[in-house]
């Protein structure tokens, strides 16, 4: 009896030393913080769905426009125009009309000055029936626009058309920029381009080589806005210009038809003022669409104590989250158990602050910044493990098991190339 009693004596011990020992090693990390969300619990946050909304409200004008297009009553001489013909594109036309032969059409917003002239190609294919997108106009004025029907056989036919169009609005007019100077032979804009100014909130613009404003939508738009690969233009926005959060993001095109809408749970919602009576933002820095044509988003996880150190992957179909990826869980706990760097008025810590991400083919992975880190990451997706850092940390600081994947500094004195992570840089005596 007491050999047994011994036995289990000494079997009670190590299980405590084995219990302390891995509290010691793990303690301080997801496993123990309850303040570390689960995969299901952030999924809940997020709250993430597809809505129709818009869709269900633009029924009705797409339904008008079909109608004249099939009425046979317009011609490349008398086309039908609709400016801003879904209410949000103000600076932007929808042109109908068919021929009596197919041809292609080329457009063009004719320019005040030299490479301030708006060129696109409407389709691949000869058509009779033509829907046209006429982006790039000036506002409060008499817009010449040119229309190049080109038919199989090369024959070319033209036709210019005036579309005049509003004045801007008085917080558009205020972003107008006053170019002093420009010097387009050193400009990549040339022709039949814009370059689009997001600001942190409201009004999206684009501009020409002249800094006159191109277009602009009427929606307000926080940090997302990208151009996807099949064209379609994706924006973060709110229910209404009046409403505080932002969680509505539009899969849409620059004439503003939406074609998809997710709406987010109002959760996790944050701002850089934690006040709560201002904007705040469901996506706070960036989205990218995967190859798999899903959605990359950058959130918070809807905790009461972290924000801004979570990825959701948003399945483009359906709208649900699909992936997540919680930084907290990859990175070591120190590093936001004990961040006291930035304060917050709500006190959650933004021990992270991801700003962006970067999808790199070459490998299935992810490139991401951390600006309260001062930290670049990539990331295998598929399992999302670590492939290497790029701090600003010294090694010694980093957890043993971090080290191997820092990379190491080029020698900045012998102009060697950066060696490969996890190995010492090459040293080479100079005088």
């Amino acid at each position: 009896m007491k050999k047994r009693l011994k036995q289990g004596t000494i079997i009670l011990l190590g299980i405590i030393l084995a219990g302390l020992l891995l509290f010691k090693l793990v303690g301080s990390s997801s496993l123990f913080n309850k303040d570390i969300l689960s995969t299901s619990q952030i999924i809940k946050n997020i709250g993430s769905q597809t809505i129709k909304t818009r869709q269900t409200s633009q029924e009705k004008l797409t339904a008008t426009y079909k109608k004249a297009l099939n009425s046979d009553q317009y011609t490349s001489a008398k086309p039908y125009v609709k400016v801003n013909p879904y209410g949000t594109s103000p600076l932007s036309a929808l042109v109908l009309f068919k021929t009596n032969t197919a041809t292609k059409v080329t457009v063009e917003v004719v320019g005040k000055t030299a490479k301030t002239s708006i060129k696109s190609e409407v389709g691949k294919n000869y058509t009779k029936s033509h829907t046209i997108s006429v982006l790039g106009l000036y506002a409060n004025y008499q817009n010449k626009v040119r229309l190049t029907l080109t038919d199989k056989a090369g024959h070319k036919t033209y036709q210019t058309i005036t579309v005049k169009t509003a004045a801007l609005p008085k917080a558009i007019a205020s972003m107008s920029l006053k170019v002093k100077k420009a010097d387009k032979t050193k400009m990549s804009i040339g022709n039949s381009s814009l370059t689009f100014l997001v600001r942190s909130t409201q009004y999206p613009v684009g501009v020409d080589a002249d800094g006159e404003i191109r277009w602009y939508s009427t929606n307000y738009v926080q940090h997302i806005f990208k151009v996807l690969s099949n064209g379609h233009l994706l924006y973060l926005t709110k229910p209404d210009n009046k409403d505080l959060v932002y969680n509505d993001l539009l899969e849409t095109d620059f004439m503003g038809r939406v074609y998809r809408e997710y709406q987010f749970s109002t959760e996790t919602r944050n701002n850089e003022s934690a006040n709560d009576k201002t904007e705040t933002t469901i996506i706070h820095h960036d989205a990218i669409e995967l190859p798999n044509h899903n959605l990359l988003l950058t959130v918070s996880d809807g905790g009461s104590k972290y924000v801004e150190d979570t990825m959701v992957e948003l399945s483009r179909k359906t709208g649900k989250v699909v992936k997540v990826i919680d930084l907290k869980k990859l990175l070591p706990a120190e590093l936001y158990e004990t961040y006291k760097a930035t304060k917050r008025a709500d006190g959650k810590l933004d021990w992270f602050h991801q700003n962006s991400i970067d999808y790199d083919t070459s490998d299935d992975s992810i490139v991401i910044s951390s600006r309260n880190q001062d930290l670049v990451m990539k990331l295998d997706y598929k399992t999302s493990k670590i492939k290497w850092l790029f701090s600003s940390k010294s090694a010694s600081k980093w957890p043993l098991k971090y080290r191997k994947l820092l990379l190491k500094a080029a020698d900045s004195q012998t102009g060697n190339t950066p060696p490969q992570f996890g190995r010492p840089a090459k040293r080479t005596r100079s005088n």
